[in-house]
């Protein structure tokens, strides 16, 4: 079993890096003729640096990418993710750019979201959102799993920039340093 997690963490990650290019930094000229820099990483790339990084071999995964058609978030995924406890909730992602998650599909609740914005105001949208999701698998685990459950409560919800993630990991704050280092 465990051989068969290996095998897939590392489709999954030669998945990332193959459907990913990644612009790194375009220099932006604004209206007063100053040179701005935009970071450009693709999500896919940062989560790819995470996967391979981060020992995530105990559990098995499914993986939702914006630039590849087969993994893209549809509207009812979107809502039974991201919704509020009412089913007919739509989260709005109009202003989400790129996005690149990993959840379980066994019974864990470890998952990562790392989504980019075309509008940073939108953020605090999105951590409601975030907030929404990890409420969710609290409330899943909290009957038969404390650990899962806690794991869940204990999100780390944050951004910067263009970019905001939330991380469920037995390792939130290590692994947002990486985050934050590939984004700079």
């Amino acid at each position: 079993m465990k051989q068969l997690s290996l095998v897939f963490i590392s489709i999954l990650l030669i998945f990332f890096l193959f459907s990913c290019k990644s612009d790194g930094i375009n220099q932006i000229v604004t209206e007063n003729n100053n040179i701005q820099q935009e970071v450009n990483v693709p999500c896919c790339s940062i989560m790819a640096e995470i996967v391979s990084k981060f020992d995530f071999s105990t559990d098995d995964f499914d993986a939702f990418d914006s630039t590849s058609p087969d993994t893209v978030l549809d509207t009812s995924t979107i809502s039974y993710f991201y919704g509020g406890q009412d089913i007919t909730d739509e989260p709005d992602f109009s202003h989400v750019t790129d996005y690149c998650l990993i959840v379980p599909i066994t019974t864990a609740a470890t998952e990562i979201g790392i989504f980019k914005l075309d509008d940073p105001s939108f953020a605090e949208q999105m951590s409601g959102y975030f907030n929404n999701r990890a409420s969710a698998r609290a409330s899943t685990f909290a009957p038969y799993n404390q650990a899962e459950s806690d794991k869940a409560r204990n999100v780390l919800i944050s951004g910067n920039g263009e970019y905001v993630w939330y991380i469920m990991t037995d390792t939130n704050n290590e692994i947002q340093s990486a985050i934050l280092e590939m984004i700079k």
